[in-house]
């Protein structure tokens, strides 16, 4: 009786060619594939009966269980992680991107003095800067563990390898409808875009009333730089684009020479968790107790009214004389409250 695959552990940015339950098959091998850009390191392992098995992979691409008929009847548990990273697209490889924490922080700063004939090398020159991002990086994005290098000097302090310069956050949309269905929701109407962390987006109407803003964030790592790309449903092109630095630098202290490297600063005086749309519009007619309203022009009978009324083109039906007529004409042009 032939074995099964149990898929119960988690596979990321990955596929495997056999399902949860699968029967295993002669000369099927157990394949887990890496997506495109996506590349396996580190060591992987399996269950098959009660023994665990490392897992061979070929060149971080895929991972390979051999199936002949010698295992074909056995059951194989894929209950580990088998998660492949993103390839490394740094600029150049002078530079690396570590999301480091306080206990590997605190060990760097041991390590980064180094004495040798009463001098003291400071190693923390090497580091261009370290900050805080208010936003989590991806999981995806997140490479291997390795010690950080500052220059030529191994500080043997383990932390992980960041393996892109870049990730997208979608922002999500929003619809904006119309309000009175006229020219009333786009004169003299303002449309203000407001985005975590960054300055107001002022945009201009025909983009926003009746549309669909889509927004789309990217952050920029060697510099902790937030762009946002704002889309529109009128044109489906970016109308609007807008960046600002939302790292919080971290001071460090360079013991050579005192110097103290980035400055505290704050970011947080936007601080806000979703995007949203602020319209403001022009008020086609008065809605408050003003008794004079706001000028609009319609037709009907006056009884239907109250307040102040100034009328034109009258048609009246009264048994009232002529001169009566035109004296309650132009009393009705000149203006009346009912």
């Amino acid at each position: 009786m032939a074995g099964r695959v149990y898929i119960t552990g988690n596979i990321v940015n990955a596929t495997c060619n056999y399902s949860d339950g699968d029967v295993v098959e002669l000369g099927k091998n157990i394949i887990i594939r890496a997506n495109a850009g996506y590349t396996f390191k580190g060591r992987y392992y399996f269950r098959m009966g009660w023994c665990s098995y490392e897992i061979d992979y070929n060149a971080g691409t895929y991972l390979e269980i051999e199936i002949d008929e010698w295992v074909v009847n056995e059951d194989f548990y894929l209950e580990k992680e088998y998660i492949a990273t993103k390839e490394v697209e740094q600029i150049c490889s002078f530079v690396n991107l570590y999301k480091t924490n306080q206990k590997e922080l605190t060990e760097l700063s041991r390590a980064i003095f180094l004495e040798s004939k009463d001098q003291i090398a400071d190693c923390g020159q090497f580091i261009n800067s370290l900050y805080i991002l208010p936003f989590d990086i991806p999981s995806d994005i997140l490479g291997d563990t390795s010690t950080i290098l500052l220059g030529n000097f191994d500080s043997n302090v383990e932390s992980t390898l960041i393996s892109t310069y870049s990730f997208d956050i979608d922002g999500g949309q929003i619809e904006v409808p119309l309000k009175y269905n006229n020219i009333y929701d786009f004169i003299n109407t303002e449309c203000i875009l407001h985005l975590p962390f960054l300055n107001k987006v002022y945009l201009n109407t025909e983009y926003v009333i009746g549309q669909t803003i889509t927004i789309d964030f990217t952050i920029e790592l060697y510099s902790g730089t937030l762009t946002a790309n704002i889309k529109s449903s009128f044109n489906n092109e970016i109308v609007a684009s807008v960046k600002g630095l939302v790292c919080m630098n971290i001071p460090f202290i360079q013991k050579s020479n005192g110097n103290v490297i980035n400055s505290i600063s704050n970011i947080y005086k936007n601080k806000i968790n979703r995007c949203f749309i602020e319209v403001n519009r022009n008020i086609p007619y008065t809605k408050n107790n003003n008794i004079f309203g706001g000028p609009v022009v319609e037709y009907g009978r006056i009884g239907d009214y109250t307040g102040y009324l100034e009328c034109d083109k009258i048609a009246l039906e009264t048994n009232a004389t002529k001169q009566e007529q035109e004296e309650i004409k132009n009393l009705l042009r000149n203006g009346v409250f009912v």
